[in-house]
């Protein structure tokens, strides 16, 4: 990528202001994925601490079981988002991977009253917590289907071809139109949206005139502050499925676009009114 941090990762760092972020952001990604996270970090605990007490190499095994930490401590001094449990667990697994390994060739027998009463309560709280999980995740992932199956209908590439748009989440929208996408949150226009701010790439794509956007309602109220949206309208919502509620994005489309846009998705028009956005459409 040309460069020791990846635009990626320079886009979503805040430095010293962004501290505590990380800190919040860890805890409520690993929360909301449920067993994925919390019990994959559960797992890593218990298995490091049988390694540990287990004495066989303990500064390798130290080592081996730094990497959360460590990851986690440079996120904090970056700033860094961490935006999934996905940024994350990577780090579990290589540890738990090599507990697992330690603790197969350790001199310590693996059914002593420790590993099997701690084996016993990680199996006891997973197959407890599996029952209300599974459907849970079966909505979030169903109404993600739902979001996938309504782009793939709507064949957005066809009215929206050659135009400019603005969007916070690029992938579906950018996708399915194959259309040029301003990027609020920096991640794919370059270096330099990347070392902007928020402010700075809303304030740079303002400048380009887009002619449509894809965003959420809190996106659709920072938008309209730098866009004349007035004479707008919506074409489009999409849930995108999350643990609490799915975030609605809008399709808002110039008035040269309304016509074509909304008769391909559907969708009778409405003004692009921020009252409108905030209420739920």
């Amino acid at each position: 990528m040309h460069s020791f941090i990846p635009d990626t990762a320079l886009a979503k760092s805040h430095g010293y202001e962004g501290l505590i972020y990380p800190l919040r952001s860890t805890a409520i990604v690993l929360s909301g994925a449920l067993l994925f996270g919390l019990g994959t970090m559960s797992l890593w605990l218990v298995s490091a601490i049988m390694v540990l007490r287990d004495g066989r190499r303990r500064m390798a095994s130290i080592a081996a079981n730094a990497l959360f930490p460590v990851v986690l401590g440079v996120a904090v001094l970056r700033g860094q988002e961490i935006q999934g449990a996905r940024h994350l667990v990577w780090c579990f697994f290589f540890s738990i991977c090599w507990n697992i390994f330690e603790l197969w060739h350790s001199a310590r027998p693996l059914h002593t009253p420790g590993v099997s009463t701690a084996s016993a309560i990680l199996l006891v709280i997973f197959i407890a917590v599996m029952p209300f999980e599974s459907p849970v995740m079966y909505r979030v992932l169903r109404t993600r289907s739902n979001t996938m199956k309504t782009f793939m209908s709507e064949n957005l590439q066809l009215p929206l071809q050659g135009s400019l748009g603005v969007a916070r989440d690029v992938g579906y929208i950018s996708y399915f139109t194959q259309d040029s996408i301003c990027d609020l949150a920096g991640l794919v226009n370059g270096r330099m949206a990347a070392s902007m701010n928020y402010d700075q790439r809303l304030e740079a794509c303002a400048r380009l005139r887009p002619s449509f956007a894809f965003v959420n309602a809190d996106q659709a109220y920072a938008i309209a502050q730098v866009i004349d949206v007035s004479e707008w309208k919506v074409c489009g919502k999409y849930d995108f499925g999350n643990l609490r509620a799915p975030d609605r994005h809008f399709l808002l489309v110039s008035p040269k676009l309304v016509a074509a846009t909304c008769k391909a998705t559907g969708l009778t028009p409405s003004p692009a009114s921020t009252s409108m956005i905030e209420s739920g459409y």
